[in-house]
């Protein structure tokens, strides 16, 4: 080859294969489950009112709960559970 030459190669070697993504978390469905909060306010309460909400099902650190018919997440770390609430 002449300097200056660029020479492409073909690389054979075997490249290892990329881990699996991580696993999603398992949701745990709850049937008799309820968490107090004050971070959710509800229409004609007041700011800071304590109230009591539905939990539909448990995913590592979060539940999942039905206000006003709408099903949303919610923090562990902002609700008291009350009941057979898993975690």
């Amino acid at each position: 080859f002449e300097p200056g030459t660029l020479v492409l190669v073909r690389d054979n070697s075997v490249q290892p294969a990329p881990p699996p993504p991580p696993a999603e978390p398992q949701s745990q469905t709850l049937t008799d489950c309820t968490v107090t909060t004050q971070y959710v306010t509800l229409p004609g309460t007041p700011r800071g009112t304590l109230v009591e909400l539905t939990a539909t099902a448990y995913v590592d650190g979060g539940y999942q709960v039905v206000v006003n018919g709408m099903e949303l997440w919610i923090s562990a770390d902002l609700v008291t559970p009350n009941g057979d609430c898993g975690g």
